[in-house]
């Protein structure tokens, strides 16, 4: 498979990727659990990905309304740039 094969295989939205990272670790993926639901985190119990960038990096709005609209912004811009 050329690499133009490869990126060919990953278009999304008829977008093509312009770089594809191919890694392969059978056995870390299988010891990691990532498909038992017996090791799944509750998500309701973890931070927003944007406050967790916030609090790394400045702190979080304490105002739980202005953490939602930064949450939902977030998304928002994920939705429209990732394919």
């Amino acid at each position: 498979m050329t690499d133009l094969d490869l990126l060919a295989s990953m278009l999304v939205n008829d977008r093509m990727p312009k770089v594809a990272i191919v890694v392969r670790v059978t056995k870390a993926f299988r010891q990691a659990h990532l498909w038992d639901s017996a090791y799944v985190q509750d998500r309701t119990s973890m931070p927003s990905l944007m406050k967790m960038l916030l609090d790394q990096t400045r702190s979080s709005p304490d105002d739980d309304v202005e953490m939602r609209k930064m949450d939902a912004g977030l998304e928002k811009n994920y939705k429209r740039s990732m394919y």
